[in-house]
């Protein structure tokens, strides 16, 4: 059986994943990707930008920069090398439906850890 000429991410030697059909692996490269916006991580920039050259030997594509936000999540680098991932605007929209702003003031009193609730 004669195998179908490569067309897609399997050009520039992506492998899917088979947990999540959105996610791509190649070597130590991960690649996400939500409709028509990928993220692209790797242990070095170096790395990063020998994908995005590839890809665009393939594909017409920008490179928009270090991810500051995406699909609702902030994305804040620390000086340790480590990120930290937060959800600031779901947040204040679940305390905004639960009634609480900034004029709430918290209980003196705290729930007993012992009690089942």
């Amino acid at each position: 059986m004669e195998q179908a000429p490569a067309s897609g991410l399997d050009t520039v030697k992506f492998v899917q994943s088979k947990c999540d059909l959105c996610i791509y692996y190649r070597g130590n490269v991960v690649m996400g990707i939500y409709i028509d916006d990928c993220l692209i991580i790797a242990p070095s920039d170096a790395e990063v930008t020998k994908v995005y050259e590839d890809l665009k030997t393939r594909f017409i594509v920008t490179n928009e920069g270090p991810i500051n936000e995406y699909l609702g999540v902030k994305v804040e680098r620390r000086q340790d090398q480590s990120m930290m991932l937060s959800q600031p605007l779901l947040t204040q929209q679940i305390l905004n439906e639960m009634g609480f702003n900034h004029h709430t003031k918290g209980m003196s009193t705290l729930a007993l850890s012992s009690q089942i609730l």
